[in-house]
């Protein structure tokens, strides 16, 4: 399409006269114009298409601050995962670029339903895997076959496949990362009776990272991050099963998942790919948060420090 035209000054007989021709120019988006930046190769590449952000456990918690924040900018395009239908709903109508899809990540078709999103020629930039259950709250010695069945369906197997159903539609520098726990060291934290189960789970996705980190060559770009004690519902949970059993939690202090949203956003956006990768990111080192320009200050959420009272009303 012919966008402008040139004033052109010929020769020959005609070299007196000054003809205006049409000539393409190049063409510009609605608004702004498109950026481009060098691709691997050295060519330019049109950034015209929203990038695609795939959150899991999107209906609460840290997932949920995830993609609040990066629905706030506008180059990005986030899939809200999550079983909760109503949650993504009312997150959904916060902000149209968040897309909900309510789905079972431990149900094959359901993971099919993810993909199906991409057949349209989308890539994935980031996958988060928020997705995580810490019940049953129960000890080894009682836990149903079942229920550890279904935790480790949802905390282990669920991203491995859902990282397989995503792989045709990831770019060559796509980040997928996973977030661990502090209950993969039993040494620095341990509650027999209630964390069997969801020690186990994390303790084996934690392997599961290091061995995709091996077969993968950083093609998918492998990540880790423990966003450590943070205040979600499943933290909640957890701290009423521990008042249950008379133990006390007053020392210590969760974050709001908000800054843990924060937190993540700039380990994927703003860390080169062997600093992501090679790194097991944990929210608490501060030397962490440094390295990955983390800045709390674009929170409005005030810092929560739990109290006794705040553990009595849970």
């Amino acid at each position: 399409m012919f966008r402008a035209a040139r004033l052109l000054k010929l020769r020959g007989p005609l070299s007196q006269s000054r003809i205006l021709l049409p000539v393409p120019m190049p063409a510009f988006s609605m608004g702004r114009a498109m950026s481009h930046e060098p691709s691997e190769s050295g060519f330019f590449k049109s950034h015209s298409r929203k990038e695609v952000v795939v959150v899991t456990g999107a209906s609460s918690g840290i997932g949920n601050k995830v993609v609040e924040r990066f629905a706030q900018e506008e180059c990005y395009e986030v899939l809200a995962i999550a079983r909760n239908k109503t949650a993504l709903e009312k997150l959904a109508a916060s902000n149209k670029r968040i897309i909900p899809i309510s789905a079972d990540l431990t149900d094959e078709h359901a993971l099919k339903k993810i993909s199906h999103h991409f057949n349209s020629g989308k890539k994935a930039k980031y996958v988060i895997n928020c997705a995580a259950s810490a019940d049953p709250f129960s000890p080894l010695t009682t836990v149903s076959r079942s229920a550890l069945r279904m935790n480790v369906e949802l905390n282990v197997l669920a991203p491995i496949f859902l990282l397989q159903h995503l792989l045709p539609y990831f770019l060559a520098d796509t980040r997928f990362l996973f977030l661990g726990s502090d209950y993969t060291d039993t040494k620095k934290t341990f509650h027999p009776n209630l964390a069997g189960t969801y020690a186990i789970s994390k303790t084996a996705l934690r392997t599961v990272v290091e061995y995709l980190r091996a077969e993968t060559k950083h093609r998918p770009l492998i990540g880790y991050l423990n966003p450590g004690a943070t205040l979600t519902p499943m933290y909640n949970s957890f701290i009423h099963k521990m008042a249950e059993q008379g133990e006390s939690a007053q020392d210590w202090n969760p974050v709001d998942p908000d800054h843990v949203a924060i937190f993540i956003k700039s380990v994927l956006e703003h860390t080169s790919p062997q600093l992501y990768s090679e790194t097991d990111w944990n929210f608490e080192d501060k030397q962490h948060r440094d390295k990955s320009g983390y800045d709390v200050s674009t929170s409005v959420q005030p810092e929560v420090k739990l109290s006794a009272v705040m553990i009595r009303n849970i």
